[in-house]
């Protein structure tokens, strides 16, 4: 069996997954098709090449492989951006049949991958659709979302059979993230022995709410003696063109 993954136009995929850092959806696809290789099945993710890197296929093992995509800066027409739509849907039509086409977010990839079965896959929910949205989800053989509330802001604005809508939530790689010596976690970090840690960990932007969390623990510094640790950055999504200026925050 052949899967392929497709994903958006944001978050890079890094040509050594196991030292490089990635977003959680390239995360979500990664690990998704480390699992399924690790069966015997052949799989491939295909996304938004990182600076630098070549926009080659790249073995990630004997059975998984990465398809990196570079943007063409040129492609925009007024007021739409096919930077990054249009490279990916131009190798799908290429490329060879697979038995599973497995589109992340964008549900208009659907349409130029040519798979036996199409799974849409949403991390995140969704605002709203237009008639033209409703189209293009209704290629998808099936529907995931990685948590209840994405599944239910799903149904409530889109038009699709609910029997074809599932929750899969998303994994975590137990061999490489587990519990560790936490005693010596704080030493690492200068932290006392038993003083309270406040933990955040996601992208550093301001739609992860990081700076709200900051000035809650200005206020909350007077009553507590703590350490708040970020663990993330701010360069793991990237986009097909220039990033926009970004929020600075100040300790």
């Amino acid at each position: 069996m052949r899967i392929r993954h497709v994903l958006p136009g944001f978050g890079r995929i890094p040509s050594k997954p196991e030292s490089g850092s990635m977003s959680g959806i390239v995360g979500v696809a990664y690990n998704l098709a480390c699992q399924q290789a690790a069966s015997g099945w052949e799989a491939e993710v295909m996304g938004l090449a990182a600076p630098g890197e070549r926009a080659s296929a790249v073995m990630w093992s004997d059975r998984l492989r990465a398809l990196p995509v570079r943007p063409w800066k040129w492609c925009q027409l007024g007021g739409y951006d096919f930077r990054y739509f249009a490279p990916v849907a131009t190798r799908l039509l290429l490329a060879s049949p697979v038995d599973v086409h497995h589109v992340y977010s964008n549900a208009y990839l659907l349409a130029p991958g040519r798979g036996r079965v199409r799974v849409l896959h949403y991390q995140t929910p969704i605002s709203g659709a237009r008639p033209a949205d409703e189209r293009a989800i209704g290629r998808a053989d099936a529907v995931i979302c990685c948590s209840v509330f994405v599944r239910r802001q799903f149904q409530q604005h889109v038009e699709y059979p609910a029997d074809r809508v599932h929750v899969v939530y998303n994994g975590v790689d137990l061999e490489r993230f587990r519990p560790g010596d936490r005693q010596a976690s704080r030493a690492r970090l200068g932290i006392p022995r038993n003083e309270v840690v406040i933990l955040f960990a996601g992208q550093v932007t301001e739609e992860k709410g990081l700076l709200h969390l900051v000035r809650a623990c200005q206020v909350l510094a007077s009553e507590l003696d703590f350490h708040l640790v970020v663990a993330g950055s701010s360069h793991l999504w990237g986009g097909a063109g220039k990033l926009p200026e970004r929020t600075i925050y100040e300790r």
